[in-house]
């Protein structure tokens, strides 16, 4: 495959993923079309500056960007977590916060800025394409992702589906938090192709299937 198109897909594939986060946020909440479409506008409007700006930016600001987006994590990951609860808790007691808490996952974090920013300079870099339109070629892209995904989900929303699904994106950004930096470090590192033992394969197998159980059963006898 060319390199640029390998790029290309892998840049899409990256946008892709925020794109269904939003769109599931305002889905999951229930927004009317006009207010799905005012969320995603405002990406439309970030994808643009980012083409824009990544002309300009500097290798160190870069890199600088980058540094923020991880460092963001933690407080994001926390974030999501302590709303989706707090979307949880209050639709349990009869009130609907859903139309407030959305926005901790429908509006762009750091690292989706962060993203986006990178996926344009990527982009750039490989196309040669102008940054105003690498701009509002991601931007058309991620909205048309983002509002097919609101569209579907709208089915099946309700404070606890989407107060469950940010718990889920919480925990799924603290463990890139863990991953990633130790990915970094030991990307350079040669490993030999020894095979771990199979015991030891098979005790964290059973490890994932208790806790895959635990979380099953728990969940029977809430709703029970």
């Amino acid at each position: 495959m060319n390199a640029s198109l390998a790029v290309a897909a892998g840049v899409l594939i990256a946008v892709a993923v925020f794109a269904i986060k939003a769109g599931c946020s305002c889905g999951l909440a229930g927004l009317r079309r006009s207010k799905i479409v005012a969320v995603l506008l405002v990406y439309v409007a970030v994808t643009i500056a980012a083409g824009a700006v990544m002309e300009r930016i500097s290798q160190e600001r870069l890199y600088a960007l980058l540094n923020l987006g991880v460092a963001s994590h933690a407080a994001i990951s926390l974030a999501l977590i302590f709303f989706g609860i707090r979307t949880i808790k209050q639709h349990t007691c009869g009130c609907d916060v859903s139309g407030r808490t959305f926005l901790a996952m429908a509006l762009p974090c750091p690292a989706c800025l962060v993203a986006l920013f990178l996926s344009a300079g990527m982009l750039m870099k490989y196309t040669r394409s102008p940054g105003f339109e690498v701009g509002l070629e991601l931007g058309v892209f991620f909205f048309s992702v983002a509002l097919a995904s609101a569209m579907g989900l709208r089915r099946y929303a309700s404070p606890r589906n989407l107060g469950a699904v940010m718990v889920m994106v919480g925990m799924l950004y603290l463990c890139a938090l863990l991953l990633v930096p130790a990915y970094l470090k030991v990307r350079h590192l040669r490993f030999s192709s020894i095979s771990p033992p199979i015991d030891d394969v098979l005790k964290a197998y059973a490890i994932f299937a208790v806790l895959v159980a635990a979380g099953f059963l728990k969940a029977r006898m809430v709703r029970g």
